[in-house]
C-alpha cells in the first residue's frame, strides 16, 4: 500500500545523494547532482520513491563503476510538463537497443561480459512497479554499448501545485558537486 503526500523532490533526491555519496568517493565515481529552483513538490509515497531513487543510483554506480575509471553520474531534479521529474545519466556501460524492452522484467539480468555485478534482477522491475502505483513513469534511453544510461524518473505534481505550476519556465540550477579525492 502507498501513502502519497506531497514531497519536495529536491529534497528526496539530495537525501539519497548523500546516503550513497559514500560508495561513489571509495569507487572514485564522480556524482553530480543539480536541483533546478522551479521543482514542485510530488504527489507519491516518499519513502517507497526514495528507494526508487536509490535503486537508480545504485545501478548508474555499478554499471559506471565496472566499466570506466572516470565514471561521471548526474543527476538533475527539475519541474516539466506537470510533472516532478528526476534525470540520472551517466557515462558507463550503456545498453544495447536489443537490450532495452526486457529491462524491468521480472529476474532481466543482462549479459555483462567480463564486468560483472551483482544483484538478481527485480530492482528495476520494483522501480517500475512503484512509479505506476504512483501514476509516474520510468524511461531508460541508451546510445548502445559504451555511451552511457540516462534514466528518467516522472512523478506526478501535489494537487495543490498542478494548478499553480506553469511550463515554459527557464530554471535557475542549484548545483551540488562533488569530486573524487584521492584519499581513502
Amino acid at each position: 500500500m502507498l501513502y502519497p503526500s506531497a514531497t519536495d523532490m529536491g529534497t528526496l533526491v539530495q537525501q539519497v545523494v548523500q546516503q550513497v555519496m559514500p560508495r561513489y568517493t571509495i569507487a572514485e565515481c564522480q556524482l553530480t547532482l543539480i536541483v533546478a529552483d522551479n521543482v514542485s513538490l510530488a504527489w507519491c509515497d516518499a519513502q517507497r520513491i526514495r528507494r526508487v531513487v536509490f535503486n537508480v543510483l545504485d545501478n548508474a554506480l555499478r554499471y559506471t563503476h565496472s566499466f570506466r575509471d572516470d565514471g561521471q553520474v548526474v543527476v538533475r531534479v527539475l519541474h516539466e510538463q506537470q510533472q516532478a521529474v528526476c534525470v540520472v545519466q551517466d557515462n558507463g556501460r550503456g545498453i544495447a537497443a536489443d537490450d532495452l524492452q526486457r529491462l524491468g522484467t521480472k529476474f532481466t539480468r543482462l549479459a555483462q561480459g567480463e564486468h560483472n555485478t551483482e544483484g538478481m534482477g527485480l530492482g528495476l522491475n520494483f522501480c517500475i512497479g512503484i512509479l505506476r502505483l504512483s501514476n509516474g513513469s520510468l524511461h531508460i534511453t541508451s546510445d548502445g554499448l559504451g555511451h552511457g544510461t540516462t534514466v528518467t524518473i516522472r512523478l506526478p505534481v501535489a494537487p495543490s501545485q498542478a494548478a499553480t505550476k506553469t511550463n515554459g519556465h527557464s530554471a535557475d540550477l542549484v548545483a551540488m558537486r562533488t569530486e573524487r579525492t584521492d584519499e581513502p
